[in-house]
């Protein structure tokens, strides 16, 4: 599914666990509860992408776009972000907490 454009698609509980979505255009998609464990999404377009619950555990995010993702409650065990993925995330997944807090939970969930 490399390349894939699922822009605005109804993923909710979707199963795509070590999918190969390279590149996918996710934008605005739907992804609510949905296990993207161990999937590779490097530049891949998330966009708005609704994330809140999903598992995203050792996800692949190389070169992606993280902006306006919602990963509120989402299981992100394992996955590596650069510092402007964070930012882009932190904007929108908890907007009246503390970003400083929100960035040591999230970096707490992944250390080993």
């Amino acid at each position: 599914m490399s390349g894939a454009n699922l822009s605005g698609a109804i993923l909710k509980e979707v199963n795509l666990a070590r999918a190969t979505l390279t590149g996918a255009n996710l934008g605005e998609a739907d992804l609510e509860g949905a296990s993207l464990a161990w999937a590779n999404l490097a530049r891949a377009t998330l966009n708005g992408a609704n994330l809140n619950g999903a598992n995203l555990e050792y996800v692949h995010l190389n070169g992606a776009n993280l902006n306006g993702v919602d990963l509120t409650g989402a299981d992100v065990t394992g996955i590596k972000l650069t510092i402007e993925q964070i930012q882009q995330i932190l904007v929108v997944s908890k907007p009246n907490e503390n970003p400083e807090r929100l960035l040591k939970r999230f970096l707490k969930k992944n250390e080993k």
